[in-house]
């Protein structure tokens, strides 16, 4: 039986991933089709539509090897209430329900955060003294960014209050009707608000906005953060962009209600923004790091023991294609980590840049390695099943090449990846490659 052809698609066919393009807010109008369109793969399917809190969430419910097994983060108590509320509000910034259904996919999303940025407030008894000490360290210290890294490695986080603990546990129409939250109630609250506004406008059939938190300790902010993902299915791919309905709220006025505000002065759509360096550092290097996941995850080889009428099952043809796509992602963001490392100011910033580069490149190679990089280097070759080098391999070459012109630190630095028994350098990995 073709699996593949039992699930709807092809992808024997058409071993084509989609594109993914990011774009600001500002920027975003993907355009709206009447029909539903397809993600082609069930994988891309299922992470973009029953928005998991994470990559690595997601993971494990396709190791769980069942669709559908995670619970919907969307928590509503009663819908006909949160609809006339979300309504009412909508009414309130000059928004009918007509009017609702014939907005673009922009405008619905820009509606969206208004009517969250009008409904909460920042709720500062939910943050507790410890985590508000992290911050403002963070926040005058220069080399906050070495900190945050290493906190990070080390599995710290600030503590959360009683307060955050209370409104944590109620239903997302309970934190929009009693208006307090932090960042985590803002997005999900505004998930929560675009999926009403998604049942009134059939421009939104092929959108999806999700709760979305950077799980890297690279992150500029400070604190752990959260924001929204607003993907748009598109012909040829998945257009995506990002929003903060708390910095929406907080860049427009303070918590205290005090409208002199230093970003007061911009538009609502660079307040919302999200797709910018402070949540994704220069060069937008996380956001490619995130692509490149994704695609990792698509690749996994869990997939291929599946049983048949898993829809996650698929064959080693499409897995090759995933991994070919996670290599060429983190080439591009092993460049644009190494040009951040040429650009840092300090030495401490300059060698967090420099292992993040090389980490960016390792992980790249176990895209197309047969084995994990520190079994290669331990038994070459020969003994890993490596016969003849993959058509990226020369584009590995041409990068190593520059990176020795630039910065040969880079190419010492010992990293441990997936699956590695030991930390191996880019430099071992590459003498045991044939040329």
């Amino acid at each position: 039986m073709d699996i593949l052809k039992t699930h709807g698609f092809d992808l024997l066919k058409r071993l084509v991933p989609p594109q993914i393009i990011f774009t600001s807010f500002e920027e975003y109008h993907p355009p709206s089709a009447p029909e539903a369109l397809s993600f082609g793969d069930p994988f891309f399917e299922h992470y973009f539509t029953t928005n998991p809190s994470s990559l690595e969430t997601w993971d494990e419910c396709c190791h769980a090897g069942a669709k559908g097994s995670l619970t919907d983060p969307i928590r509503i108590q009663n819908m006909d209430t949160f609809r006339l509320n979300v309504l009412a509000t909508a009414k309130e910034l000059g928004a009918t329900k007509e009017q609702i259904a014939r907005m673009s996919i922009h405008d619905a999303a820009l509606l969206t955060g208004r009517i969250t940025r009008h409904r909460l407030s920042y709720n500062h008894a939910m943050i507790g003294e410890p985590e508000k000490a992290f911050d403002n360290a963070m926040r005058n210290d220069p080399n906050a960014i070495q900190k945050v890294i290493v906190m990070g490695l080390e599995g710290k986080s600030p503590e959360t209050s009683p307060e955050a603990q209370r409104i944590d546990q109620l239903p997302h129409d309970a934190i929009f009707a009693g208006g307090l939250g932090i960042c985590r109630n803002y997005a999900q609250v505004n998930a929560a608000v675009y999926r009403v506004l998604k049942e009134w406008n059939p421009n939104l059939r092929n959108t999806y906005m999700t709760s979305y938190s950077l799980e890297d300790p690279d992150s500029s902010l400070a604190l752990p953060h959260a924001w929204n993902m607003v993907s748009a299915l598109i012909p040829d791919g998945i257009n995506i962009t990002f929003v903060d309905p708390t910095w929406f709220d907080t860049r427009s006025r303070t918590a205290t209600g005090d409208p002199t505000k230093q970003d007061a002065h911009l538009s609502d759509e660079a307040a919302y923004n999200a797709y910018d360096p402070a949540h994704f550092r220069r060069g937008q290097h996380l956001a490619q790091g995130y692509v490149a996941q994704l695609f990792e995850f698509a690749a996994d080889e869990h997939r291929l023991r599946l049983e048949s009428g898993n829809p996650f099952a698929t064959n080693a043809d499409v897995i090759t294609v995933y991994k070919a796509r996670a290599f060429e992602q983190r080439l591009i963001q092993t460049q644009t980590l190494l040009a951040l490392s040429q650009q840092a100011e300090s030495e401490e910033t300059r060698s967090a840049f420099r292992r993040r580069t090389a980490e960016a490149l390792h992980l790249a190679l176990c895209n197309i390695l047969p084995v994990p990089p520190s079994v290669f280097v331990q038994y070459g070759p020969a003994e890993t099943g490596y016969r003849e080098p993959p058509p990226q391999m020369k584009e590995f070459f041409s990068l190593y090449e520059k990176i020795k012109q630039q910065d040969p630190t880079i190419l010492s630095l010992e990293i441990r990846g997936p699956g590695d028994v030991a930390a191996v350098t880019i430099e071992q990995i590459y003498s045991r490659i044939p040329k």
